[in-house]
């Protein structure tokens, strides 16, 4: 009889933990989820997210998405691992969302992941679900954002010291001739009109690209260099 109640009882947390992955897993259907255990074995996953890392795979020889394989050999483990710490730190503190998200580079992809745990009966980790968007597009169109307002400023920035210029030169000789004051203000008229064309062309280039916002998480600095340095190689930066 203790045998078999003991069995019960194995039983039902069995369930209650596998309750647990599924509600997580079913509330963010519309993302690339993942469910593994505390040792990273994948334990469930969504078509969706098999279509992310199968496209974002780095070589032929990249780990593919499967039951019972290791997430460490689709992401970077250490971020995991960082990720899982971090969970821990706000597990232990009262009132505190125990989440992390990270960005990190699977090919010649850019992922973002929000992290949140799975926990036994006794509250400890007993496993994760990993929610995965591919953000590399947005991070293009940053890119593109960031390129458009620097040639902004620096347009800007000479047009606004000529007018300057012009301005102080005026107002420093009030009795200079009438000729030359008109030279000094169609400088004037002329460095505005250039301004507000140049205002205007930037503003109607790419108005996704001025109206992205860059994402704020956590990724290697490795994978921000690589980042950049694909955007410098298509011209963008």
């Amino acid at each position: 009889h203790k045998q078999v109640q003991s069995r019960i009882e194995e039983a039902n947390l069995h369930i209650e933990e596998e309750k647990n992955r599924l509600a997580a897993l079913m509330a963010e259907l519309a993302q690339s989820v993942l469910v593994c255990n505390r040792e990273g074995r994948i334990l469930l996953y969504n078509a969706r997210a098999a279509q992310l890392l199968e496209g974002a795979e780095a070589d032929a020889d990249a780990t593919p998405v499967g039951l019972g394989r290791s997430i460490f050999g689709l992401l970077d483990k250490s971020q995991i691992v960082h990720a899982l710490e971090k969970i821990g730190r706000r597990l232990e503190q009262q009132g505190v969302h125990p989440a992390a998200h990270f960005v990190t580079a699977r090919g010649d992809q850019l992922l973002r992941a929000q992290m949140a745990p799975v926990l036994d009966r006794g509250g400890a980790v007993g496993g994760f679900v990993l929610m995965l968007e591919d953000i590399t597009r947005s991070i293009e169109t940053d890119s593109r954002r960031n390129f458009l307002l620097q040639q902004l400023t620096e347009g800007t920035r000479a047009s606004l010291a000529n007018s300057r210029a012009a301005a102080e030169t005026v107002q420093q000789y009030p009795d200079m001739d009438a000729e030359r004051r008109q030279r000094f203000t169609d400088v004037i008229r002329d460095e505005a009109e250039q301004l507000s064309a140049r205002l205007d062309a930037t503003l109607g280039h790419d108005d996704q690209a001025l109206g992205t916002q860059w994402p704020l998480e956590d990724m290697l600095a490795t994978d921000l260099v690589y980042a950049l340095q694909r955007n410098f190689e298509s011209g963008l930066g």
